[in-house]
C-alpha cells in the first residue's frame, strides 16, 4: 500500500503542475490557444468534485496508516490531520451545494497544512532541522514511508495541501460565472 500511495502523489504533483500551468497560460497569455482555454473551463468545472476527492482519500489514506498499517503518527501528522480532515467535510459540501466562496475558508486549511507537511518533509529529510517539536514515542523523523529517496507521508500529504489549492484557484468565482 505504501508504493500505492507514493504513486498516488506522484500522479497528484503532475496533475497540480498540468493544472498551474494551464492557468497561468490562460491567464497571462495575450491571447492563449483555444486548447488552453478549454482546459481552464474544464479545469473550473471539474475543480471542486476533484478538490473534494484528493481531500477525502488523502483523509481516508491517513485513517488507513494509522488504524490499518498501525503507523503512530507525530505530532506533525496530527496538525496535518487537521488540516485535511476539514477539508473533505468542507470541499466536498461546497461542491454540493455549489458554493462559489469556497476559497475563504478552505484554502487557510490547506494553505497551513501545506507548509506544516513542507516542515515535517524537511526534518524527515534532513534530522538534524528537527528541534524537538515531537515526542521520542513518536518522532517527526520518523520514516514510515519513503520511497524513492523523497515520497514520504508528509509530502504525500503536501501533495494533497497543494493540489487542493491550485484546484481553489481554478475554481474561481470569475471562472465559475464564465460557464453558469
Amino acid at each position: 500500500m505504501s508504493r500505492l500511495f507514493a504513486v498516488l502523489a506522484l500522479i497528484a504533483n503532475a496533475g497540480t503542475l498540468a493544472g498551474f500551468v494551464v492557468l497561468v497560460v490562460g491567464r497571462f497569455m495575450p491571447s492563449p490557444p483555444a486548447l488552453i482555454l478549454r482546459a481552464r473551463r474544464q479545469l473550473a468545472e471539474l475543480a471542486p468534485g476533484l478538490a473534494s476527492i484528493v481531500a477525502i482519500v488523502a483523509s481516508l489514506g491517513s485513517l488507513y496508516l494509522s488504524e490499518i498499517a498501525n503507523f503512530v503518527p507525530c505530532r506533525l501528522c496530527w496538525f496535518q490531520r487537521i488540516g485535511m480532515y476539514p477539508l473533505a467535510v468542507i470541499l466536498t459540501l461546497a461542491t454540493l451545494r455549489g458554493d462559489r466562496i469556497i476559497r475563504i475558508y478552505a484554502a487557510p486549511f490547506a494553505v497551513v497544512g501545506l507548509g506544516i507537511s513542507s516542515w515535517h518533509w524537511l526534518i524527515q529529510k534532513y534530522p538534524s532541522l528537527d528541534s524537538g517539536s515531537c515526542e521520542l514515542s513518536a518522532p517527526c523523523t520518523q520514516r514510515w514511508i519513503w520511497e524513492w529517496d523523497f515520497v514520504s507521508i508528509p509530502w504525500m500529504a503536501g501533495s494533497s495541501f497543494l493540489a487542493i489549492l491550485v484546484l481553489l484557484i481554478a475554481w474561481s468565482p470569475v471562472q465559475a460565472a464564465e460557464h453558469s
